[in-house]
Order: C-alpha cells, then structure tokens, then sequence
C-alpha cells in the first residue's frame, strides 16, 4: 500500500525516507520534485497493507528533522480535466452536429 508523507525537509533523500520506514518495512521510495527537479517536499513509500495503518498511526506528527511531517495513504491520482480541453471537445462536437 503506498502511503504519503508531507512537510520534509528538501534535504530528505529517497534512502532516508527508507530508513524512516524501516521498522514497517518500506520500499520503493520516491520523492516528487518540481519542473526544475528540486524536491518539494513530498514522498511516497510502499508498506505491507497490514502494517499501513500501524505506520501512518506511529509517523504521522511526528518530527522529522525538525518539521512536523504528514503521513496519510495516498489516494489513487485521479485524471484532471482540463476546462480548455472541456471547452474545445465541446466545440468540435457542435461542429461536427452541424
């Protein structure tokens, strides 16, 4: 199950996040970044379903490297929408009714 962690340090490398996660046996870690590659702040890890809970009970407030970090499960990423792309189906769909 793969959870979200909020609030890190930049300095935060995917092997700390790891390390953080070891005692629930975290893999798979991975940090975004923005457009210009600089961490934001934001990672994921995978963690066995049944130890999910446990970890986000056990992690989630707590200080990391002074700051307070956030651990939730992550939802799955829904598909945005864009309103301009909306508009212009929307468009060439009247025309082609024409």
């Amino acid at each position: 199950m793969r959870l979200y962690v909020r609030n890190l340090p930049y300095s935060t490398t995917e092997a700390d996040l790891l390390q953080l996660f070891d005692d629930w046996a975290g893999k798979d870690a991975y940090l975004a970044t923005n457009a210009d590659g600089r961490p934001i702040g934001i990672g994921f890890i995978e963690v066995e379903e049944v130890v999910a809970d446990i970890a986000v009970d056990a992690l989630h407030g707590r200080e990391y490297r002074g700051r307070r970090i956030y651990v939730r499960i992550a939802r799955k990423q829904r598909k945005r929408f864009d309103q301009r792309e909306k508009a212009v189906s929307v468009a060439a769909l009247t025309r082609e009714t024409r």
